[in-house]
């Protein structure tokens, strides 16, 4: 048998580690993963924080809307008041 040079020793030695380092490489990657139940818990953050600003924009909305046809209104009770008065004399 032949004796293992000290040249193949370390390449072999190097090898290990490498090989060691490459491992840990990717458990480090694996852990950085986001989970993907905490991807959807975000989204449906996003979604509800969303939908909350939709709706109080839409709230918002109906609120000039109604105050809008009640000056509406109002101004047609004004003419309709005022015409009935003419129509009277």
């Amino acid at each position: 048998m032949s004796e293992i040079t000290p040249e193949l020793l370390q390449i072999g030695t190097v090898a290990i580690l490498f090989l060691i380092f490459i491992r840990e490489f990717f458990s480090f990657l694996k852990g950085r993963k986001p989970n993907g139940k905490e991807i959807e818990k975000d989204i449906l953050t996003q979604l509800q924080l969303s939908n909350t600003n939709h709706l109080v924009h839409i709230q918002e909305s109906i609120e000039k809307l109604n105050c809008t046809i009640r000056d509406g209104n109002e101004k047609m009770i004004a003419l309709l008041s005022e015409i009935k008065g003419q129509l009277s004399k």
